[in-house]
């Protein structure tokens, strides 16, 4: 669902950009305590802590389509 501008889903603070699109793309609230809480989601379980490996938006989607309880923190669009 994403439109990003690179295959790679990228943490840094330059790229948080990127995570905003893709919680609001999925519904999610864009305010920094879910993109704080999207990239533990990404290094924790997506990752599963080997936070040197890469992943793409298509498995982070993939990730919200077979775990949605991992993003069930997270805030919808409105609070």
């Amino acid at each position: 669902m994403s439109k990003s501008d690179h295959k790679f889903v990228n943490t840094g603070v330059d790229e948080e950009y990127e995570l905003k699109d893709w919680l609001y793309g999925n519904d999610f609230s864009k305010k920094q305590s879910n993109v704080d809480e999207l990239k533990n989601i990404i290094n924790k379980k997506v990752k599963k802590g080997k936070t040197e490996d890469n992943i793409t938006w298509d498995e982070l989607d993939s990730a919200l389509e077979n775990h949605p309880v991992w993003f069930s923190s997270l805030a919808p669009i409105g609070e």
